[in-house]
């Protein structure tokens, strides 16, 4: 146990302090530019749970960064957070009760691709609220998105693969793939998608 940090507890004392933590350091100086703790505090081991959210074998995470690196987008525990990197806060965030399975974000930060549960959902830099969502035939579980953010692709846990031009929710095409989805990549450009 250690007091220092502010916890409460008697010497000698077995305790886990956890912190899940995203961090965006600069390529040149390793200077630090960014930093932010899904969830920090002393876990309680009766229940593996603290207080903060930490849970005793960490949360699935995933994080991409935009191209020109202003903008971080991330996942934490069936939340998605937009950081703006540059004003260093969260431009946004949002809970999702279905299963998180990616998020993506545009070269420039400007629009973000969120697969959850069934779901695609396309959003905009300013709000949590979602441009649009479209409902697909089974669980999102691989989705990618253009450089641009003008084409989103994605595969379901039903072997169905969806193509999107991002000015609609409605795909412009949709395939049955009957073979099973390991992983779905689209090209930058958003000319070409690659399943396997």
């Amino acid at each position: 146990c250690n007091e220092d940090r502010g916890f409460d507890c008697e010497e000698g004392e077995d305790m886990t302090y956890d912190s899940e933590t995203l961090s965006v350091y600069d390529v040149q100086s390793s200077d630090l530019l960014y930093e932010y703790q899904f969830c920090v505090g002393p876990r309680d081991a009766s229940d593996g749970y603290d207080d903060s959210g930490c849970t005793e074998n960490g949360q699935s995470t995933f994080a991409e960064i935009s191209k020109d690196g202003s903008s971080v987008v991330a996942h934490w525990n069936n939340h998605v957070f937009l950081f703006d990197i540059n004003n260093e806060e969260v431009g946004w965030s949002k809970y999702f009760e279905d299963n998180v399975y990616q998020a993506r974000i545009t070269d420039t930060g400007d629009k973000v691709s969120v697969a959850v549960g069934e779901y695609v959902k396309y959003f905009g830099s300013t709000s949590s609220e979602p441009i649009w969502s479209s409902h697909l035939f089974g669980q999102v579980v691989s989705m990618d998105m253009s450089g641009s953010g003008q084409h989103i692709s994605a595969a379901t846990s039903f072997m169905m693969i969806y193509s999107f031009d991002t000015s609609s929710s409605v795909p412009i095409w949709e395939y049955a793939h009957y073979q099973s989805i390991f992983d779905l990549v689209m090209s930058s450009s958003g000319s070409h998608v690659l399943v396997s």
